[in-house]
């Protein structure tokens, strides 16, 4: 495996062919060219041995080296999986969202429903139409109870008393 040239102001060992430091961006020694700076007959002083192997290099600290590094065709990919991840987090939020609303909705009774059924009875009961009023949004729950008004064809009121028996809107009336 060949390795390229270290940089010699941060000391990051660079990829072959590379014109400028992928940490630092200062400018590599041209390869055949004599290197700047002091004779190679110069002795320095011992020191640790540098590290030649291409496992272990220092990490971008800036995520817009990072970005630099990256060729155009892994930008878009990384672009593509940033969408395809962030349309995922919000669909998924608008399905959690939709689920919640459809589950905790309020289970209202069929006021008009229940209106006609009885005043139908009512009606035939007393040989005469009859119209019913109730209030609307009347909560489908086992106990609620709750009054509307008939009217037969000669103006006479009474009152009508609902109870909810069940939870599935069944319910008992009273004519009082």
């Amino acid at each position: 495996m060949t390795e390229g040239p270290t940089c010699g102001s941060c000391l990051t060992l660079n990829p072959v062919g590379a014109p400028a430091c992928v940490r630092c961006n200062s400018a590599l020694p041209v390869p055949g060219t004599a290197p700047e700076g002091p004779p190679a007959t110069l002795a320095l002083a011992p020191g640790p041995p540098l590290a030649t192997s291409t496992a272990h290099q220092p990490r971008a600290t800036r995520s817009s080296d990072v970005w630099r590094a990256l060729s155009p065709l892994d930008r878009r990919r990384l672009n593509r999986r940033v969408q395809i991840v962030g349309l995922t987090v919000i669909a998924t939020l608008l399905l959690l969202g939709g689920a919640a609303l459809w589950l905790t909705r309020p289970r209202l009774v069929d006021t008009g429903a229940v209106a006609g059924e009885i005043a139908q009875r009512l009606a035939d009961r007393l040989g005469q139409p009859v119209r019913l009023s109730c209030p609307p949004d009347i909560t489908r729950r086992r106990g609620t109870t709750f009054t509307c008004t008939a009217t037969d064809s000669t103006g006479g009121r009474r009152t009508v008393w609902i109870a909810i028996t069940g939870d599935d809107g069944a319910y008992e009336w009273q004519l009082r």
